[in-house]
C-alpha cells in the first residue's frame, strides 16, 4: 500500500525525526545500549504517529533551542527523556500489544478420567 503524504501539522514530528536520524546522534559513541534502544523506540513511535501533537511541538521547540547553542547528543537525549519518559513508551508499546492482560495471572489445572 503506498504511503500517503502527510499534510501540514506534522512538521514538528518530521523535524524531530530529522534530528534523531542525523549521523552525529545515531552513531554517538557515548550512548549506552539502553540509550540506543530508547532512541529507536522514540523514532518508531514518532514514525507511527504515537505521540500527541503538543508533546512533539514542545519537544521540537526545545530541540531547536538546544541545537542553536551546541549540538550535544547527550543533551538531546536528556531533552527526549524529559519530554518522553520511558514509562510513556512502555504504555504505548503495551497498548499496541495484542495480548491484554489485567490483574494477576492464574494457572488452572484440570484433570479428567477415562473409564476402561
Amino acid at each position: 500500500m503506498p504511503e500517503t503524504k502527510r499534510k501540514g501539522g506534522r512538521s514538528s514530528e518530521s523535524y524531530i525525526l530529522q534530528v534523531l536520524k542525523a549521523k552525529e546522534i545515531r552513531r554517538f559513541p557515548g550512548f549506552t545500549d539502553d540509550d540506543e534502544s530508547y532512541l529507536e523506540n522514540v523514532i518508531r513511535e514518532i514514525e507511527e504517529g504515537g505521540f500527541p501533537k503538543q508533546t512533539t511541538k514542545r519537544l521540537a521547540k526545545q530541540l531547536k533551542e538546544e541545537l542553536q547553542k551546541s549540538p550535544n547528543p547527550l543533551r538531546i537525549l536528556a531533552l527526549l527523556k524529559i519530554h518522553i519518559p520511558n514509562a510513556f513508551l512502555e504504555e504505548m508499546y503495551a497498548s499496541h500489544s495484542s495480548a491484554k492482560v489485567y490483574g494477576p495471572r492464574e494457572v488452572i489445572l484440570s484433570e479428567y478420567f477415562v473409564k476402561d
